[in-house]
């Protein structure tokens, strides 16, 4: 009767108590009376094993109700029953391995209670090591790093903006002092020719370079100022380039270079020189074009820059010079047409335009040169006809117009030139009949045209 009481009150557990502490005292007093009859019968009888056999079922009924009811409770309070449940555990372990080591026989059927009562325990403990998963720390990291680097990268741009600041500085230095400079004297300025024309191999350099007032020097003809009025270096055996400083010799009227070895181009700061009258470079070197600010000499009579290697055309600006007498620049490479801005040098007694490569048909307009007394335009390649306005140049003495490509009939207005002394037309392919008129030139070569009077 006392050993079926336990076994009763197993079951009324499982019907309906909720207790947990009830439980296991059910279970711990089921243990005791096992371990209490295998140790009170010396041997097997036919009622103690099946007591045995009952209880050992019970017991696994009562371990597999304890297991579901724990599940339940942790899954939606995960901390609180964590930390209440390790300590009931171990109490459980160590009763189950005590019963293990006196009973030999029942091995078999303690170890299934004790292995389902320690799974759960596992189950727990994946459930908390997922939480501190390293989400949180990746996700922090990227965030921060690249927001430092755009912000850092548009303040360079602005540095930029502060260089264009000394576009300014430039401005100062436009405004050099050389207003002091340009203002050498007359015996720097023969100093500078001396140096560039090789004054040592001078055939004539008498008192060039010393203290003697410039007025003894060689070639040099000076105003009671001590102002250079004329400079005549002819034949000298001046080699080398013109120097620019000449253009400051500001009361120069006479520049007489010609006859040496000249060479390169010659200096537009010429047309500086408002008082010159005479400019004679010609047999030289020279090459290049005529500058045209020759043309703002206004006071210049004679221009001879005859016998070099000047190129180009003719500046028109040359007909500019008003009180132009003598115009020379033959034998040169001067190309192009003849400027007819040439008949505004009213006062122009001599133009010689010959030994060039002048092209194109002849101005009639130099026709209007009336104080005209030599006209030289040999060895070119003119072409086209005899002005007929040549009829008008009454004071005409000399006409060359040999060598070129003049074609048609010699204008009737030459017969009537009173004046002309010197006609010379041959070697071109003229036509027709040679006028009467020109019977009594003195000086000419009609015959080589074989062309009949008319």
């Amino acid at each position: 009767m006392r050993l079926n009481g336990p076994s009763h009150r197993t079951k009324g557990y499982r019907a309906g108590s909720s207790r947990f502490p009830t439980a296991l005292l059910g279970i711990f007093v089921t243990f005791l009376v096992v371990f209490m009859a295998g140790c009170g019968s010396p041997g097997p009888s036919g009622r103690d094993p099946a007591f045995a056999l009952s209880t050992a079922t019970s017991t696994p009924t009562a371990t597999a109700t304890h297991t579901p009811s724990p599940t339940p409770t942790s899954t939606p309070t995960p901390t609180p029953t964590a930390t209440y449940t390790p300590s009931p555990t171990p109490t459980a372990t160590s009763t189950a391995t005590a019963t293990a080591t006196y009973t030999p026989s029942p091995t078999p059927t303690s170890t299934p209670t004790v292995t389902p009562t320690n799974t759960p325990t596992p189950t727990a403990t994946p459930t908390i090591t997922p939480t501190p998963t390293p989400t949180a720390t990746p996700t922090a990291t990227p965030t921060i790093t690249p927001t430092p680097t755009p912000t850092n990268t548009p303040t360079p741009t602005a540095t930029a903006t502060v260089t264009p600041t000394p576009t300014n500085t430039p401005t100062p230095t436009a405004t050099p002092t050389p207003t002091a400079t340009p203002t050498p004297t007359d015996r720097d300025v023969l100093i500078a020719l001396y140096q560039a024309t090789e004054g040592p191999n001078w055939i004539n350099g008498e008192n060039w370079l010393s203290d003697t007032p410039i007025r003894d020097w060689h070639g040099v003809n000076a105003d009671r100022h001590g102002r250079v009025t004329g400079l005549s270096l002819r034949e000298n055996q001046l080699s080398g380039a013109l120097p620019p400083e000449l253009g400051n010799l500001a009361n120069l009227e006479e520049l007489y270079l010609s006859h040496n070895r000249l060479s390169g181009p010659i200096p537009p700061e010429l047309g500086n020189l408002a008082n010159l009258e005479e400019l004679y470079l010609s047999h030289n070197r020279l090459s290049g074009p005529i500058p045209p600010e020759l043309g703002d000499l206004a006071n210049l009579e004679d221009l001879a820059l005859s016998h070099n290697r000047l190129s180009g055309p003719i500046p028109p600006g040359l007909g500019d010079l008003t009180n132009l007498e003598s115009l020379r620049l033959r034998r040169n490479q001067l190309g192009g047409r003849i400027p007819p801005e040439l008949d505004n040098l009213s006062n122009l007694e001599d133009l010689a335009l010959s030994e060039n490569r002048l092209s194109g048909l002849i101005p009639p307009e130099l026709g209007n040169l009336s104080n005209l007394e030599r006209l030289d335009l040999s060895y070119n390649r003119l072409s086209g006809l005899i002005p007929p306005e040549f009829g008008n140049l009454s004071n005409l003495e000399e006409l060359y117009l040999y060598v070129n490509r003049l074609s048609g009939q010699i204008p009737f207005a030459l017969g009537e030139l009173a004046n002309l002394d010197s006609l010379h037309l041959s070697d071109n392919p003229l036509n027709g009949c040679i006028p009467g008129g020109l019977r009594d030139v003195q000086e000419n070569d009609l015959d080589a045209l074989n062309l009949p009077y008319c």
